[in-house]
């Protein structure tokens, strides 16, 4: 009427097994979800060489963290005025905002963080270093994220795919 003691072995080891396996595939996800997020690479940004700069300790201050979509998708660049790779980033972000920007459309919006607003922004959106680029539905629903220095192609490819408009070659 019962299995023998032997199958119940079997399948108790074999629950195991699977139960070890999720455990480890849940646990290679989370770091790897950490990662994407800024959290593994950053570093303070003493030097002008980091490619992501962590978030100044001191923020994360709960807050609204509101911003107005106007009903239209956005890409938010978060910087800081103490990012070394913000600053090197600066003249990578405005090209592609001229070459893809032909008017101000409001589609790429620089959220620094060393204001009230910009911080609270940061904590909505669980930015960990800088620069991070979220791009943002019209309801404000994250759709991509890139964290640290990026290519002008990179760039401008998220923010034609936020847009729903290719941003000419650059």
């Amino acid at each position: 009427m019962f299995p023998r003691s032997s199958n119940r072995g079997r399948v108790a080891a074999t629950a195991i097994a699977s139960l070890v396996t999720l455990t480890v595939a849940l646990g290679v996800f989370l770091d790897r979800s950490d990662a994407n997020r800024g959290a593994a690479s950053a570093v303070p940004c003493a030097t002008g060489s980091a490619t992501t700069c962590a978030m100044p300790s001191g923020s994360g201050r709960r807050g609204g963290g509101g911003l107005s979509t106007g009903g239209q998708p956005r890409l938010l660049e978060f910087t800081s005025a103490s990012c070394a790779a913000c600053a090197r980033m600066a003249p990578i972000v405005d090209q592609v905002e001229r070459r893809c920007l032909a008017e101000a459309d409001g589609s790429l919006v620089h959220v620094s963080i060393d204001e009230p607003e910009g911080e609270a922004l940061a904590e909505r959106y669980e930015v960990r270093a800088l620069p991070t680029f979220v791009g943002i539905d019209a309801q404000g629903a994250e759709v991509l994220r890139m964290v640290g220095v990026q290519t002008r192609e990179k760039l401008a490819s998220a923010l034609g795919e936020v847009r729903g408009r290719a941003c000419p070659p650059i």
